[in-house]
């Protein structure tokens, strides 16, 4: 369902700039830093843990066809994992 909302005209110019703060294009493309290698094991701990809470069989460093995937979450008895998780 859609739902719509009423915005005092005294308003509408200060939502409309806040939301186009939010959504414009940067100019340039941001600087990709790499994760260091202990908050990516952090990171996929966390979700590997949140796979188990929600009823999946989770599996770290699964490979298939030449890639490898830091985490997947398995739903016995699928073949191939449901979700998957790579980081990069």
């Amino acid at each position: 369902m859609i739902r719509s909302i009423k915005v005092r005209e005294d308003r509408a110019e200060k939502l409309l700039t806040f939301l186009h703060n939010i959504f414009k294009t940067p100019t340039k493309p941001p600087t990709i830093t790499p994760t260091p290698p202990d908050l990516h094991e952090e990171i996929v701990q966390k979700i590997y843990e949140l796979g188990e809470i929600i009823g999946y069989t989770p599996e770290k460093k699964w490979r298939m066809e030449g890639y490898e995937y830091d985490v997947v979450w398995h739903k016995p008895p699928r073949v191939g994992p449901k979700c998957v998780l790579k980081f990069t």
